[in-house]
C-alpha cells in the first residue's frame, strides 16, 4: 500500500514525483503520539468516491502499512446521505455515486473499538481556461510553450496547480518534467529557483509543477506564460483547481517530501507541519477539479 507521492490524482494524470534534492540529517525517531487512523481521499468532480484507510507507521519503519478493512464508511453530499461505501480490501473503499462541483461532502468513518472520525470538504468549480500551445523543436528534444489565460476562480478554490506530462507516441513512457519555467509574478515561489541556464527568456524554474494562489487571480482574465523542456512527442497539460483542504495539505506535504524523500506520505506518521482536516485522525479528505489538455 506504499503509494507514490502524487497518488492524489487517482493515477489518471501524474504519478511518481519523488524529489531528491535534499534530505534531513535527523536520524532519530519522531514522536508518534496516539495511534490514530490515516484517511486518504481525494474527491474530483465527475468521478466516483474512493477512500484509503490504514494505521500510520513511523517514517523510519520498513513495515507495510497496516490497512483497515473493517470500517464503516458513510458519505454525505450537502447534508444528504449518499450511501455506505463498499470495502474492496487492502484498506480501499468505494461508492459509485458521481461527485459534483459546488457540492459539500462529509465522510464518517467508524472503526470498531475506536469510534467515528469525520472530515468535510467542498469540490470547487473550474475557472474559465484558454490555453495556447506551441512546440519549438531542437536538437535534443524541444520546448513546449504554453500561454494560459485563467478566469476569476471560484470562491471555494484556494490554489490552481499546473502540471505537464510527456509521453511517447506509443504510450511506452509517461513522465513528468522535473522543471517548469515561468517569469510570472502570479506563481507561488515556494518551489522556485533562479535558473541561469533557462532558455526562451525565462529566469525562474519550478520543481515539478507551478502553484498559483487564487488570492492573486483578481482579474476576469489572468495570463501566465510558462514552458517545459521536452524530449518526447506528446504532451498533456492539467489545470487542477484545489479546495483549501487540498491546497494546504499538498503544499505542506511537498515541502516535507522535498526535505525527507524517504517519507511515504500520506500514510506515514504525520508531522505537525502537515495539514489535516480529519477530525480524530490523520490524513486528508479534499475536493478538487481538473481540466486536462492533450497535445501531439
Amino acid at each position: 500500500m506504499k503509494g507514490l507521492f502524487f497518488r492524489w490524482l487517482n493515477a489518471c494524470l501524474f504519478v511518481g514525483v519523488l524529489p531528491s534534492a535534499c534530505e534531513s540529517a535527523y536520524n532519530g525517531d519522531f514522536p508518534e503520539g496516539q495511534k490514530l487512523p490515516v484517511v486518504h481521499s481525494l474527491l474530483a468532480a465527475d468521478s466516483t468516491f474512493k477512500l484509503g484507510l490504514s494505521w500510520p507507521v513511523s517514517s523510519s519503519s520498513t513495515n507495510d502499512f497496516p490497512v483497515i478493512d473493517d470500517a464503516r464508511v458513510v458519505l454525505w453530499e450537502d447534508s444528504v446521505l449518499l450511501g455506505l461505501a463498499t470495502s474492496l480490501g487492502d484498506g480501499q473503499y468505494s461508492l459509485d455515486s458521481v461527485l459534483k462541483a459546488g457540492s459539500r461532502y462529509r465522510v464518517d468513518v467508524s472503526i470498531p473499538s475506536l469510534g467515528t472520525i469525520t472530515a468535510n470538504t467542498i469540490i470547487p468549480f473550474d475557472p474559465a481556461v484558454e490555453l495556447n500551445y506551441e512546440k519549438i523543436k531542437g536538437d535534443f528534444g524541444g520546448i513546449d510553450n504554453y500561454q494560459l489565460q485563467l478566469g476569476r476562480p471560484d470562491l471555494h478554490a484556494s490554489g490552481i496547480w499546473l502540471f505537464v506530462t510527456e509521453r511517447n507516441v506509443d504510450e511506452s513512457l509517461n513522465e513528468q518534467p522535473m522543471m517548469l519555467y515561468s517569469n510570472s509574478a502570479l506563481c507561488d515561489n515556494f518551489n522556485r529557483s533562479l535558473n541561469f541556464d533557462a532558455q526562451g527568456g525565462y529566469s525562474f524554474s519550478y520543481d515539478y509543477f507551478i502553484r498559483l494562489s487564487t488570492s492573486l487571480l483578481v482579474f476576469d482574465v489572468n495570463r501566465i506564460d510558462l514552458a517545459s523542456w521536452v524530449s518526447m512527442k506528446k504532451s498533456q497539460f492539467a489545470v487542477v483547481t484545489a479546495s483549501c483542504d487540498y491546497d494546504q495539505y499538498f503544499r505542506a506535504a511537498f515541502l516535507q517530501k522535498y526535505w525527507s524523500p524517504s517519507s511515504d506520505l500520506p500514510f506515514t506518521y504525520q508531522p505537525i507541519t502537515i495539514y489535516s482536516n480529519v477530525n480524530g485522525g490523520y490524513g486528508i479528505f479534499a475536493g478538487y477539479n481538473v481540466a486536462a489538455y492533450h497535445f501531439n
